[in-house]
């Protein structure tokens, strides 16, 4: 079988033809077999790439083209391109995805000059980093895997890195980069540019394949990886990409709250719709922490203007500029003994308890003063205020009004090797997580990437291919494929449908959550399931193009990582980090110092409690070390 290399000549693609024909031709799939050059697939944009379409294994219903190689990776945001780079570094055969454009895909692809973190220059030992992340993570921390993605920081080198694809770190007078002026386990700069990194991937030699949609993965009998089948969101064609190790680095799934608030998000984008972390929940991987939805106070009341990185808002680096109705100060009196920001979500949750309100009454989804003061002053964002102004027409004063967003999350699975290999063998997990929790999203994603390409770059070396299982592809083709064929009696357009399902999410998972609100959202989902999902339509029937189609696939993700975080935010009964109860409002490290474990097996939900990993601070420390302030019985 002849395909086209990244050199342009043909070559052949051995040695699992004969298992492909087979297998495909057994379940009615008609198989051919595209090898991609360097750049994107058909339809794509962000690179010219060929392919030669093999021959036909049948006339079956779908034709499916097989792409293999030794490391697959779903996502290509800032974990998905550091897990690339490493993985190529160490000789892998590397396949890359996504579901936007590539470059410019997702969260990390619209927020230019993007918060740098780094610990590369930090000369001390890694267990002082692991302790400092933990306390500023309000102790739920795994700190034998938290250990390795800081070791994968401090070896990836992301400042460095930045600078050798084209960024240009800010420098003082001595020529060494600012952010060089403390030996700290954790330093920040900006400019990380996500399209200048993906431009030296390609480069590099990967293969590249964007506005894929991947509906499923593919495992084989014992669980391990084998791929994951998918479908190009220009052409509408299927593909099978088969391979050793496969890194999900999907990002967040904070689209489920998308268009709650004042408007569209723009630090978080249509493609976060949580569809790597639905993958593992249908193959029966716990997930931990779920409840703990990343948020701060940015969205302009009443435009809804959120212009990602560097804008006027309260966040977790500036909760000091956030006032409430009396335009008092909110967090001034937690600023010394906590991070802050988790700690004004605490005593919202207290002040509601007490009947006392903090928010502005006009604003009705429940906003605060932020003051014009916290404008950044660093290079790149120091005329965010001067273009605000030029843009809405009119002097913005010494204060805006802003409600709450959402743009990360931070659960993961609850079982992540020291290489970020989870529960399924060969197949490994990448993600802001625990970073995104005190805003270090790009610190986290650069350490797992790189821990994560490492692992399964080894294990392609000393694994086989294991087979394409075809029912699984054909099962995943006939769900995808029958929703745009789809001809209910009481038609209910996909684009409502995903709609409904993101308001079930804000009934019970906006900032400050109950019980009651937890339940009434249960209660919805469960609805829009029964209800909703069999009369799923989608108008146009084109193949192509088709936005419809694209919510249509993806509701099965919001419905999955609603589900999950609903059941662990009723769960954790105490409010910590970015879970808020104002039904129980205290931090309590007493009895909650624990991870919530959500697992879904054969369609039922449930929920484990388990101790943190403590292998470098004791928890009785790391108890000792959160603050409780305002949270008195």
């Amino acid at each position: 079988m002849a395909v086209q290399g990244n050199d342009g000549t043909k070559k052949r693609f051995a040695p699992t033809r004969r298992d492909f024909l087979k297998g495909a031709a057994a379940f009615g799939i008609a198989a051919s077999f595209a090898g991609v050059a360097s750049g994107c697939s058909q339809g794509a944009s962000a690179e010219t790439g060929t392919s030669d379409q093999g021959e036909k294994a049948s006339q079956g219903q779908y034709a499916v083209s097989v792409f293999e190689g030794d490391v697959l990776i779903i996502g290509a945001g800032v974990s998905g391109i550091t897990a690339a780079r490493k993985a190529l570094d160490d000789g892998a055969d590397l396949m890359i995805v996504d579901k936007g454009p590539w470059g410019h895909c997702g969260s990390s692809g619209i927020n230019w000059g993007h918060d740098l973190e780094t610990n590369e220059w930090f000369s001390g030992p890694i267990e002082d980093a692991v302790i400092t992340w933990t306390a500023m993570n309000n102790g739920l921390c795994n700190q034998t895997y938290d250990k390795a993605v800081l070791e994968g920081v401090r070896q990836a080198r992301p400042s460095a890195t930045a600078e050798q694809v084209g960024s240009v770190l800010q420098r003082g007078e001595d020529g060494e980069p600012i952010a060089k002026n403390a030996d700290s386990p954790m330093v920040v700069d900006h400019g990380y540019f996500l399209m200048w990194h993906a431009r030296d991937i390609a480069a590099k030699g990967a293969r590249i394949y964007d506005r894929v949609f991947i509906l499923d993965l593919l495992l084989g009998e014992d669980g391990s990886a084998a791929g994951a089948v998918g479908i190009n969101l220009v052409t509408g064609e299927a593909y099978v990409f088969h391979a050793k190790s496969v890194i999900l680095a999907t990002g967040s799934y904070v689209w489920a709250a998308g268009y709650n608030g004042q408007g569209a998000y723009s630090i978080g984008s249509p493609e976060n719709t949580g569809d790597g972390y639905r993958m593992l929940l249908d193959a029966g991987v716990p997930m931990r922490d779920m409840e703990q939805i990343i948020c701060d106070v940015a969205q302009w009341y009443p435009k809804g203007c959120r212009q990602g990185m560097g804008n006027i808002c309260g966040s977790i680096t500036t909760h000091n500029f956030i006032f409430d109705k009396d335009k008092q100060p909110i967090t001034e009196l937690v600023t010394e003994n906590g991070w802050g920001f988790p700690e004004m979500l605490r005593m919202l949750a207290k002040a509601d308890l007490d009947g006392r309100t903090l928010e502005v009454e006009e604003a009705e989804m429940g906003g605060f003063y932020v003051s014009t003061e916290c404008q950044p002053v660093n290079r790149y964002y120091a005329r965010v205020g001067e273009n605000y102004e030029r843009g809405l027409g009119y002097d913005i004063g010494d204060y805006v009004i802003d409600v709450f967003s959402q743009w990360d999350c931070a659960g993961m699975p609850s079982q992540l090797s020291e290489h970020a290999e989870t529960s399924l063998p060969g197949v490994y997990f990448s993600n802001a997580g625990e970073g995104a929790w005190s805003g270090c999203a790009l610190l986290w994603c650069v350490g797992t990437g790189w821990i994560a390409g490492e692992g399964a770059a080894s294990r392609a070396k000393t694994s086989e291919y294991m087979p394409i299982p075809w029912d699984k592809v054909r099962s995943s083709l006939d769900e995808a494929f029958g929703l745009l064929a789809a001809e209910p009696a009481d038609k209910k357009r996909a684009l409502e449908v995903f709609r409904n399902i993101q308001k079930a999410y804000w009934k019970g998972l906006q900032p400050a959550r109950s019980a009651d609100g937890l339940n009434e959202c249960l209660k919805e989902i469960d609805r829009i399931e029964a209800e909703e999902i069999p009369n799923m339509y989608v108008a146009s029937k084109s193949k192509q193009l088709n936005s419809d189609w694209q919510r249509a696939l993806e509701a099965k993700s919001l419905l999955a990582v609603t589900r999950a975080t609903a059941h662990a935010a009723l769960a954790r009964e105490e409010s910590r980090g970015h879970h808020c109860r104002i039904d129980f409002p205290k931090m309590d490290s007493k009895n909650w110092l624990k991870n919530t474990n959500v697992t879904c097996t054969d369609g039922t939900w449930s929920v484990e409690l388990t101790d943190i990993d403590d292998a470098v601070c004791p928890a009785e420390t790391v108890a000792s070390m959160m603050s409780e302030y305002g949270m008195e019985a």
